[in-house]
């Protein structure tokens, strides 16, 4: 076995620097597109946000986590029905998550449909209405969640050590936002939050299996 005990501090072992080849293209926006291909029946594209708990106050702690809810909830060109059944009409998952650093929403799909899927993701990114009764309704379920991952050994284990290691800092708050904050969000903390931090050099769009770059980046664009 390779000893690595004699690596200087923060230097990668020689085993572990493959990187698989794959393709970075930047608008002109700012928005980077990244993919790695290989052939296969499917492909799934992701939307990733440089933006989670970390960027919100102790005031709108819990923001970034109903935003990423609320994106689901309907845009300006889909109800919330039409975006739930067009997504399962062409057999494709549609999820996203909120951690402290980013905020990911993602699709897997049939090859032959990305190009509808990268439709809907921009759709949900760049026309969710953020309807206030929609955010009223949501914090019951986000309430519930909150209590739900509080009885999770593992994860009030994480938000412990995170706590403990950051104290008073943004990154040690638990990434669905302080409990007793959830029914303080408002509309203006969720759009604030969205305006601050849903900009194009703040966003990596990624692409995996069967989509060309050339084919993502002209979809992004």
């Amino acid at each position: 076995m390779q000893n690595f005990g004699n690596l200087p501090h923060g230097e990668i072992p020689e085993p572990l620097k493959y990187v698989r080849p794959f393709d970075t293209t930047t608008l002109s926006n700012g928005i980077r597109v990244c993919t790695e291909y290989w052939k296969a029946p499917i492909a799934s594209v992701g939307v990733f946000i440089g933006a989670g708990s970390r960027n919100e106050t102790l005031h709108s702690s819990g923001a970034a986590h109903f935003l990423e809810h609320l994106s689901f909830k309907g845009t300006k060109n889909r109800t919330r029905y039409r975006l739930e059944t067009e997504v399962e009409n062409m057999g494709a998952q549609l999820n996203a998550y909120t951690s402290r650093e980013h905020t990911l929403f993602h699709t897997v799909s049939f090859k032959n449909d990305v190009s509808r899927c990268v439709e809907i993701l921009g759709d949900m990114v760049c026309n969710s209405l953020y309807d206030k009764s929609a955010l009223e309704a949501e914090k019951d379920t986000i309430w519930a969640e909150l209590q739900e991952t509080n009885k999770d050994f593992m994860e009030t284990l994480m938000e412990n050590v995170y706590y403990n290691i950051y104290r008073e800092h943004m990154m040690g708050q638990p990434i669905l936002g302080d409990i007793d904050n959830i029914y303080q969000i408002d509309r203006d903390m969720v759009t604030g939050f969205y305006h601050e931090n849903y900009y194009g050099e703040n966003m990596v769009i990624v692409g995996t299996g069967d989509i060309p770059h050339d084919q993502l980046v002209d979809l992004v664009e």
